[in-house]
C-alpha cells in the first residue's frame, strides 16, 4: 500500500481581516469558503495561546488557507509558501495595484519571484 500525503491547508496569522480579504480574494483569486471563531479554551489546548480568534478560510479546489486574525506578532525567518499561478505578469500588476512589491532574485540561470503579503508572510511564486 502506497501512502499519499496531501497538504490539506496552510494556517497563518493576519492582523487585519480587510487586508487578508484583499490579498486572498483580490490578489490570489481565492474564495472565502467559511469563517468561524475559535474560542480561547480550544485555542489554548491546540496552540497554547489563551485567545479567542476569528478564522477565515479562503480556497479553491487545490489550495486552502486558514487565516487567524490576531494582534500577536509573527516572527518570520525561513518559512514561506510556494504558490503556482497562471500568469506572473498579471499577478505582479495586481500586487502593485494594491501596494505590494513583488521582487525577483537571480539564482544561477533562473529568476525567482517572491512577495510578502500585508502581514509579512513570504510567498514564492511559480
Amino acid at each position: 500500500m502506497t501512502l499519499k500525503n496531501i497538504l490539506q491547508h496552510v494556517a497563518i496569522n493576519y492582523k487585519d481581516k480587510e487586508k487578508a480579504d484583499l490579498f486572498f480574494s483580490k490578489i490570489l483569486d481565492l474564495k472565502l469558503q467559511k469563517s468561524f471563531s475559535l474560542n480561547s479554551e480550544l485555542s489554548n489546548e491546540i496552540f497554547n495561546t489563551l485567545e479567542q480568534v476569528d478564522v477565515f478560510v479562503y480556497g479553491n479546489n487545490f489550495t486552502i488557507f486558514e487565516i487567524f486574525i490576531t494582534q500577536k506578532e509573527a516572527i518570520h525567518s525561513f518559512e514561506h509558501m510556494c504558490i503556482k499561478i497562471n500568469n506572473k505578469n498579471e499577478f505582479i500588476e495586481k500586487c502593485k495595484n494594491y501596494g505590494l512589491e513583488p521582487y525577483k532574485i537571480n539564482k544561477e540561470e533562473k529568476q525567482l519571484l517572491f512577495v510578502k503579503d500585508f502581514s509579512g508572510n513570504l510567498y514564492e511564486i511559480k
